[in-house]
């Protein structure tokens, strides 16, 4: 019910929004057609592109962490079933504390630069958690991971929705939504390597090989570090 009341109030300001003072009437066309139209805008944007590269490369090494914490609960901070539910709270704590001050302080200015820093900041945490072997500091490390968490999450849409045409807005918010769903790819990645490797190892390469792609986009898409 307190989901449901929240989710409830997020839907109510949606009232306080403008409404759009002129419509476009446009002829309908294939479905095909117009995912075709929508991935030749997004690449033809370097930031749109930047962000969506990034988001890809988070959602399949960096965020299927959270299906193998418990065993990293279990096998290396040898805690139990308790335990585990308040360590993955550090995450969701974290996102709401990032979140919070987002909100409070406003982004006008260097967004690109919050989302790429947080996007660093994610791996790096996630590779000094797969390290850890301490129960508080490993929970400290993924509250910090939350916060970085937040910096991505509400600049990736924020930055495409101010970049895109208002004809096209809707096929770019339709790539994003592709691309973050390609995390399931990351999770049989992340299972077989801890099968291979053990969980830690695991989460320190996936987490690596995040920072590395995210490095790449960060040199090769200067318009959007500058965005």
């Amino acid at each position: 019910m307190l989901i449901a009341a929240v989710l409830s109030l997020g839907l109510l300001s949606l009232y306080s929004l403008p409404a759009a003072s002129q419509v476009t009437q446009r002829q309908p066309s294939h479905v095909w057609r117009q995912m075709a139209d929508g991935l030749r805008y997004v690449s033809g944007s370097q930031p749109i592109l930047g962000v969506l590269l990034v988001t890809v490369a988070l959602n399949v090494f960096a965020f299927p962490y959270m299906q193998i914490l418990s065993v990293m609960a279990r096998d290396v901070l040898h805690m139990g079933a308790s335990s585990l539910g308040f360590l993955a709270a550090g995450d969701g704590f974290g996102c709401l504390i990032g979140a919070l001050i987002i909100a409070w302080r406003g982004v006008h200015r260097r967004r690109g630069f919050l989302f790429l820093g947080g996007s660093m900041a994610m791996c790096l945490t996630l590779t000094l958690f797969s390290m850890s072997r301490w129960f508080v500091l490993s929970w400290l490390l993924l509250v910090a991971e939350g916060l970085c968490e937040a910096s991505f999450g509400a600049m990736q849409s924020t930055i495409i929705l101010g970049l895109a045409s208002d004809s096209m807005r809707g096929r770019a918010m339709g790539a994003l939504t592709l691309a973050i769903g390609s995390q399931p790819l990351g999770i049989l990645l992340m299972g077989s390597l801890a099968a291979w490797l053990g969980a830690p190892a695991a989460i320190a390469a996936c987490a690596a090989v995040a920072g590395v792609l995210v490095v790449s986009v960060l040199v090769r898409v200067p318009d959007l570090r500058r965005h």
